[in-house]
C-alpha cells in the first residue's frame, strides 16, 4: 500500500532538480547502444545513460556521480513523465571510473541462488518501458519516499531516434536484420529453467572470496531453439566470470521466436545473470 502523498512544499524541498550541462551522446560500444548526458544540480555533477542491449523499448538507466551517493535504497520508483505511471525497479549499487559512484535500475534479472549458492536464470536481460520517446519530457527517479532525483529531457525525442539507429546497426552486425526482427511477435524464451539452475556453476574462488556479481549475455538462437552464439555484452569483472557464455551454450535450450503466421524463426535473446553469495 502506497504512502500518504507528500503535500507540494515538501516534495519541492526533497527534489532534486538536476539540469543539463551537455547535449546528448549516442555511441556503440562492446554490444551496447549507449545514450548519455551530463547534469548538474547546486555543484552535485551526475551523469544519466540509458543502454540499449538489442531489444527495442527495452533498456537500463544507469545514473552516476554525486546525487546518488547519499541513498542506498535496493529499489526505486522511475517515472518518464508528464504521461508515462511510474515503475518500480530494483537498484544495484557500483562505481563507474572518472565519475563516481552509480546506480544500475533494473526491473528483471536473477532471484536470489538457494542455499546451495547456484544462480537461478530468469528470463529478460532489461527492464521495458512502453514509450514514445518523443512524449518524454523529465525523468523522475525516487530513491526512498519523497527523496528524488528530476532530470529535465530536452531533445529526448530526437536523441532517442539516433538510438533506435545505433540499435539497428548493431543488430545488423550480429547478422540479423532488424525489420524481420520487429515484425516478430514473440522472441525466444527460455525453455526448462529448472535444469539451468542445477548445472550453472557458482565460480569458486570467486564463492570463497564472498563476491558477488551480474553479468548480461546475448544469445542468438536459430529457429529450432539453439543458441548458436553466446556473447558478453556487459559484466561487472569479466575476467571472474569470463567461462559463463561457454558454459550455458552447452547447456542452454529456448522456445523459438515466432513470426506473424506463428512459425519458428531465428532471433536473440539477452539474459541478466546474478550471483550472489549470503
Amino acid at each position: 500500500m502506497l504512502g500518504a502523498i507528500a503535500s507540494p512544499a515538501l516534495a519541492l524541498e526533497e527534489t532534486t532538480r538536476l539540469e543539463p550541462v551537455s547535449g546528448w551522446h549516442v555511441e556503440l560500444t562492446d554490444g551496447i547502444c549507449r545514450l548519455s548526458r551530463s547534469y548538474s544540480a547546486d555543484g552535485q555533477q551526475a551523469v544519466l545513460a540509458i543502454e540499449h542491449f538489442g531489444e527495442r523499448n527495452s533498456f537500463s538507466i544507469t545514473v552516476a556521480g554525486e546525487a546518488v551517493t547519499r541513498a542506498k535504497a535496493t529499489s526505486a520508483s522511475v517515472q518518464f513523465g508528464p504521461f508515462f505511471p511510474p515503475h518500480e525497479r530494483e537498484v544495484e549499487r557500483g562505481r563507474i571510473k572518472g565519475v563516481g559512484e552509480a546506480m544500475l535500475l533494473s526491473s528483471r534479472g536473477l532471484a536470489p541462488p538457494g542455499q546451495d549458492r547456484e544462480a537461478e536464470v530468469t528470463e529478460a536481460d532489461t527492464p521495458t518501458v512502453p514509450m514514445t520517446a518523443a512524449d518524454a519530457e523529465w525523468l523522475r527517479i525516487e530513491q526512498h519516499p519523497g527523496s528524488y532525483l528530476r532530470f529535465p529531457l530536452p531533445k529526448f525525442g530526437e536523441a532517442f531516434a539516433v538510438l533506435d539507429q545505433c540499435v539497428d546497426a548493431m543488430v545488423e552486425s550480429w547478422d540479423f536484420d532488424p525489420d524481420e526482427q520487429r515484425a516478430l511477435v514473440a522472441g525466444p524464451k527460455v525453455r526448462d529453467q529448472a535444469s539451468w539452475v542445477n548445472d550453472i556453476r557458482f565460480p569458486v574462488r570467486e564463492l570463497r572470496e564472498g563476491f558477488d556479481g551480474r553479468i548480461w549475455l546475448r544469445f542468438n538462437v536459430d529457429a529450432a531453439g539453439r543458441p548458436t552464439a553466446c556473447t558478453t555484452v556487459k559484466s561487472a569483472d569479466a575476467d571472474r566470470f569470463g567461462s559463463a557464455c561457454e558454459n550455458l551454450l552447452r547447456i542452454a535450450r529456448f522456445d523459438p521466436a515466432r513470426d506473424h503466421e506463428d512459425k519458428p524463426a531465428a532471433s536473440y535473446i539477452v539474459l541478466s545473470i546474478r550471483y550472489d553469495v549470503y
